[in-house]
């Protein structure tokens, strides 16, 4: 059973924005998301120290912060499938990326970025045509892809839709096209 910061006694109560303080002086991480896997200085906090409910509280405070971008883009469009995109994007985020080689650093990029971004399509004067061209070019995409198990794929698109943005809003730059010399 996968464990999260949630279920450790190193996880602090108090939250800003959605991360809570990791006490853990070992784990060498300040913040932690609630619904972030475990490290390897896990302990079990069990109920007597967190209750369930607590333990659930932190969880969906951690989740209405750290999807940033997904959340706009539902919040926007108001679809009936809203939970099922932002928890099949949070299940990446929060348990794959941190096992992949480099994913820890994309998750720490994408919580600098990510609500930098959000604010950006929400203020968007058409933020509701940007909401559904994201939809229709990669949200729907990472969707079928993460229900076919087609996870590496899933990512991919996400990713690509994170640097279109990153562009967009000027947060870098345009990467350049190589020039393939014979």
């Amino acid at each position: 059973m996968t464990k999260f910061c949630a279920d450790c006694i190193y996880m602090g109560n108090v939250d800003t924005k959605g991360k809570f303080p990791c006490n853990n002086s070992r784990s060498g991480i300040k913040v932690v998301s609630a619904r972030q896997v475990a490290c390897n200085y896990f302990t079990e906090c069990f109920n007597s120290r967190r209750s369930e409910t607590e333990r659930e509280r932190m969880m969906r405070t951690s989740r209405d912060y750290g999807y940033y971008i997904m959340t706009a883009v539902m919040d926007i469009l108001n679809l009936p499938e809203r939970e099922t995109y932002i928890t099949e994007f949070a299940y990446v985020k929060d348990v794959i990326m941190p096992k992949l080689n480099g994913g820890a650093a994309w998750v720490n990029e994408y919580d600098t970025f990510g609500p930098v971004i959000a604010f950006g399509i929400r203020e968007e004067n058409d933020h509701a045509s940007v909401a559904l061209e994201l939809f229709e070019t990669y949200i729907r995409t990472f969707h079928a892809l993460f229900n076919n198990n087609e996870i590496d794929q899933a990512i991919s698109v996400y990713q690509d839709m994170f640097r279109e943005l990153m562009v967009r809003y000027q947060l870098i730059d345009k990467p350049q096209k190589r020039e393939i010399k014979n």
